[in-house]
């Protein structure tokens, strides 16, 4: 399995490259032996792993949530963990997330402990989800560590549900928009383009603007068609590499009203996963790297890899996040407090629940800004095509009398 690495020695140069090893622990081992102090450490993916549409094959939080519930209630009950894996891995509705459980059985039965067969289904199961249950595992309290597990999706799903259920109506407005667009430009439009033109009038500008457009999808409406569904595909796979994916994080975060409801996401996503972590006894370390993956924002991801660094020179969290500039002042004095008074999982979790209650608030800001704005739009562009239409009527009307 190839590792991308990006490490600084101990002049603090950054450097960074590949490396082959069988095992994770294995390139830490021989990183850390050389001198080098790890910035960040991911498993590498080839080409052909990319996946254009992730929905197809990942498994969505709900089903999630309901199988680890089912799996805490029947473990808490005192079954044998082969026994509720069986029951599990007959998830005939999601028959990805069934596999999934068929083969942790199976790694279990070959003695491998849970969390290490859990961990080689990343796209099932996150690494929070792989580091809690390590945890509860390890310290006998697996059935405990479900039951906070659950409510973690819980959150999870919600926060999630919430962002869905704000975007429909916009996204319904824009899709309707350009069905009408396109129906006024494809059917409408060439049928007066031969009257105006039989008419012999001097046609005004908008009219002329809008059969140029119109002549222009019907004669190139396939090529228009190809172009956009391959600039769709090469915007996943640019934005499925390092770069690309900083850049467009970084672009999304800058943008008014957006930016700031994901970094309210991030933030609460990134407090949750260190609360619930934490408390399960997870090192400060090792739950600041399983939070780099589970931020959702590549730029945050960077910030939390650098806060780790941090640490591991003595320093504190607080410092390195607050000079990236994408935490507010809030979150860095309440992390800064949970650092002195050596509570930073009750102060996460805290976080978390301040900023969960910001996002809703900034989700209900931009829909009341957004959903008005688009209404505009799409009325002023459906309002110019109907215009230029007209005009050319008004004006043959008024030549006529």
């Amino acid at each position: 399995m190839k590792y991308a690495y990006k490490v600084v020695n101990g002049k603090g140069r950054y450097s960074s490259g590949e490396i082959e090893s069988e095992s994770r622990d294995n390139v830490i081992h021989s990183l850390l032996s050389q001198g080098y102090s790890i910035v960040s450490l991911r498993v590498m993916k080839s080409k052909r792993e990319i996946n254009l549409w992730p929905g197809f094959s990942k498994v969505d939080n709900r089903s999630l949530m309901a199988a680890t519930r089912q799996m805490a209630a029947m473990t808490g009950a005192g079954m044998p963990l082969l026994q509720v894996l069986s029951v599990l891995e007959r998830q005939k509705h999601k028959p990805v997330l069934g596999a999934a459980f068929m083969a942790v059985k199976r790694d279990i039965s070959e003695g491998l402990a849970l969390w290490k067969a859990l961990q080689k289904h990343p796209g099932v199961f996150s690494n929070v989800y792989v580091n809690l249950v390590r945890a509860g595992e390890e310290g006998g309290i697996l059935g405990q560590v479900l039951e906070e597990l659950c409510l973690f999706l819980e959150r999870e799903q919600k926060i999630s549900s919430k962002v869905k259920s704000a975007s429909i109506y916009p996204c319904f407005v824009a899709v309707f928009a350009v069905a009408v667009m396109v129906f006024l430009l494809i059917f409408i439009m060439p049928s007066f383009t031969n009257l105006f033109q039989a008419s012999d009038l001097e046609l005004p500008l908008p009219t002329r603007m809008v059969m140029s457009f119109s002549r222009f999808i019907l004669e190139n409406g396939l090529l228009v068609s190809a172009a956009l569904i391959f600039s769709l595909i090469l915007a996943r796979i640019f934005s499925a590499t390092r770069g690309g994916g900083m850049l467009l994080d970084r672009m999304f975060l800058r943008l008014p009203l957006i930016g700031r409801t994901i970094t309210k996401l991030t933030t609460a996503r990134f407090a949750r996963t260190m609360g619930a972590l934490l408390a399960a006894g997870i090192p400060l370390i090792p739950a600041l790297e399983a939070a780099e993956g589970v931020a959702g924002n590549s730029v945050l991801g960077e910030t939390i890899a650098r806060a780790r660094l941090n640490i591991t020179r003595g320093g504190s969290i607080s410092g390195p996040l607050e000079e990236t500039g994408v935490f507010d002042s809030i979150s860095i004095q309440m992390i800064a407090a949970g650092e002195m008074t050596g509570s930073l999982d009750k102060m996460m979790i805290k976080l978390a629940v301040y900023c969960d209650q910001e996002a809703h608030f900034a989700i209900d800001v931009l829909l009341a800004t957004l959903e008005p704005l688009l209404i505009i739009i799409a009325a002023s562009l459906v309002g110019f095509i109907v215009a230029a239409t007209m005009l050319p009527i008004f004006q043959l009307s008024t030549t006529l009398n």
